[in-house]
């Protein structure tokens, strides 16, 4: 399918939907199946036939969907632990979680030189951190998989999150990092040289409520993908956020209210 170009489209006939888990799927071919490319008026004609947007049903991983998408999907309510529990686990179920009441303890770049940085160099073809080799005037850059690359510069950082029940980190890739920085710092330029410090200073007394996609990689292994952290305070108030959460990821994880959260983790903690 790599000849189609913009403005084409592929009509299949007869596929299969093989459902794989993890909320993945395989789409095959039998006997009857046709596939047939189709450009101008034809094509026009099968893209204007298709089901309404807002009634189709999107089958992508949770990476590839828009912020917008993201947020249309039901989150069920939890804490870090439940997060981590899933991963430790690897759990089969997938969604979208929403956590409250969680601070965040750390925020930094990718790469150790620096820290404080929002961006680092990468692979053009997969986005993994270049190895320098060489001297200044003679530096290459070489990806482990790709061998010598130019590199391109890509925008990530690592936050670490904490609540009463645990400490998690999660990396966070440029778009949700620029409406982070846009939110709390008033700007979204992640070329700033400090810029990650300054996330910390601002976020180390703000109380927030993140949302995390649950997804799994094409190893099977659970992958998270931090995609919203928004003021857990708003002008509508604190219990805005649980009016959402009217799916569970898993039994016995309906939305209770921040006060409920902290005194039940007192009672188990026994304080």
């Amino acid at each position: 399918m790599g000849a189609a170009t913009v403005g084409q489209v592929y009509r299949i006939g007869w596929a299969m939907l093989k459902p794989e888990g993890g909320g993945k799927y395989s789409l095959g071919s039998v006997t009857a199946t046709t596939v047939a490319l189709q450009a101008g008026d034809l094509a026009a004609g099968v893209s204007d036939n298709l089901a309404q947007s807002g009634a189709m049903v999107n089958m992508s991983t949770s990476y590839s969907l828009s912020f917008e998408d993201k947020m249309k999907k039901h989150p069920s309510t939890g804490d870090l632990w439940a997060l981590e529990i899933i991963e430790s686990l690897q759990l089969g179920s997938t969604g979208t979680m929403m956590v409250p009441a969680v601070y965040v303890r750390d925020a930094r770049g990718m790469t150790a030189d620096f820290p404080s940085r929002a961006w680092y160099t990468g692979c053009t073809q997969c986005k993994k951190q270049l190895d320098a080799i060489g001297a200044t005037d003679r530096r290459c850059y070489i990806c482990p998989d790709h061998g010598e690359n130019k590199g391109k510069q890509v925008y990530g950082g690592q936050l670490l999150l904490a609540d009463p029940s645990h400490k998690k980190e999660f990396a966070v890739w440029e778009e949700t990092l620029r409406r982070l920085t846009k939110e709390f710092l008033g700007h979204d330029d992640l070329d700033k040289a400090d810029v990650m410090d300054d996330l910390v200073r601002v976020l180390r007394v703000a109380e927030v409520c993140v949302r995390v996609g649950v997804g799994h990689r094409k190893n099977g292994m659970v992958s998270f993908d931090l995609f919203d952290i928004t003021p857990q305070v708003t002008a509508e108030g604190c219990l805005a956020v649980y009016r959402a959460t009217s799916h569970a990821l898993f039994d016995g994880s309906p939305g209770v209210s921040q006060p409920a959260a902290r005194m039940s983790w007192l009672t188990r903690s026994g304080s």
